[in-house]
């Protein structure tokens, strides 16, 4: 970077005088007449330009990280785990997480609302999800209308299974485990309390 454009970066960026005078290990007056407003008043020396340059990296971080914090969403995440055996509950404190606005706003065409993050611990929905997966729910979907994988609530915590109508009864509901170790079981579709159903997941390489 040349010395014309390191002045005219730093006043571009809105450097405070104070800030370069630190950098260059010299006197506020000294920094302004550098910021002259022809960028004309102090040529730079030589050792001046490697700490002016980390500045105003410093100050382009800075404004970037709004811009960069736009591209997502606040997303609340469940405030335990769902369990793909036994449950977890909803007893913690009130989180948030970070996710693409892309992928919320445009992929899956919702609002960050309709949304909830939780984590999965157990076997039970194995290959599908595995233990410490996070999983996007949507929380607009919760008729097993189509079959697939809910997050319910079964009555002791948050679980992740694969829900189906009964066949030949609307009013039953068939709860099953992905991993074929884990027997499946019908239940009255009026005690089935679902959360929504995942539509994305993060895993740990």
């Amino acid at each position: 970077m040349e010395p014309t454009e390191i002045i005219a970066r730093l006043k571009a960026l809105g450097v405070p005088a104070k800030r370069v005078a630190e950098a260059i290990g010299r006197s506020p007056p000294v920094a302004s007449k550098l910021l002259g407003a022809t960028g004309e008043g102090r040529a730079l020396k030589a050792h001046e330009i490697a700490p002016l340059i980390k500045l105003i990296r410093e100050y382009e971080a800075d404004t970037a990280a709004p811009a960069a914090l736009s591209e997502y969403v606040m997303v609340d995440v469940l405030p335990t785990y769902a369990g793909m055996g036994g449950g977890g509950s909803a007893d913690e404190e009130h989180e948030q997480a970070l996710v693409p606005r892309r992928l919320v706003e445009e992929q899956l065409r919702g609002r960050a609302q309709d949304f909830v993050l939780v984590n999965a611990r157990g076997d039970s929905m194995a290959p599908d999800f595995e233990h410490e997966d996070q999983v996007l729910v949507d929380k607009r979907d919760r008729l097993p209308t189509q079959p697939g994988p809910f997050v319910l609530w079964d009555g002791d915590g948050y679980v992740i299974k694969n829900l189906s109508r009964s066949v030949g009864r609307m009013d039953v509901i068939r709860v099953a485990s992905s991993n074929s170790k884990y027997p499946a079981d019908e239940l009255p579709a009026d005690s089935v309390h679902i959360l929504g159903r995942p539509v994305w997941y993060g895993r740990r390489l």
